[in-house]
């Protein structure tokens, strides 16, 4: 009897290969597999709302409500655009000028957490390499050669627990930065002539 695509699949595909060993592994460990997807999906989680958190700030530097500044980083696609509109817009604002240097040490940290936040996303749990290290962690496809991929070491739990705590850190002091500028705003607007 021939064998469908489907017991093929079974037998040869990635659940198979990569993903039921490694829930085995996780689960001999006492580690539920639901902590690894869900400390991933967290940190991951929070990443976007750090992203929420600068909006506004845009939206100030631009004149226009968050809408539109929304649709603006949105519609870029590359992060680290994001980070350099920013840097240019506060570099000829001169409304905000005292928080320049607040905003160029948020987008240092922005940097310095980036390829962290794409490593989240695009490597995949696995088990360490020698049979003594029975520990998941994310790491670069086997067939990613970059030297940027190889550089670091895999990204443990722990590693993904302090990310999130980072970004999480992060946000609160980009909101900081957003209420900051909503009192400049404000005040600009109270001096203003109608």
């Amino acid at each position: 009897m021939t064998p469908t695509p489907h017991d093929v699949a079974a037998t040869y595909g990635e659940n198979a290969l990569v993903e039921a060993p490694a829930i085995a592994l996780l689960e001999s460990l006492g580690w539920k597999t639901a902590n690894l997807y869900h400390d991933v999906g967290a940190a991951l989680t929070a990443w976007a709302i750090m992203e929420e958190a600068m909006i506004p700030i845009m939206s100030y530097l631009l004149i226009t409500d968050p809408t539109k500044a929304g649709i603006i980083l949105y519609s870029t696609v590359n992060f680290q655009v994001w980070i350099n509109m920013l840097d240019e817009l506060f570099a000829i604002e001169d409304r905000y000028a005292p928080l320049k240097s607040k905003w160029y040490q948020l987008g240092a940290r922005l940097r310095g957490l980036k390829d962290n936040r794409d490593r989240l996303a695009h490597h995949a749990a696995t088990m360490g390499e020698q049979a003594s290290m029975c520990e998941i962690s994310l790491r670069p496809s086997i067939m990613d050669l970059r030297a940027k991929s190889r550089k670091y070491e895999p990204m443990t739990r722990e590693d993904i627990l302090r990310f999130r705590t980072l970004v999480s850190d992060l946000t609160r002091d980009l909101l900081s930065l957003g209420r900051e500028m909503t009192a400049m705003f404000e005040a600009l607007q109270e001096k203003s002539p109608e």
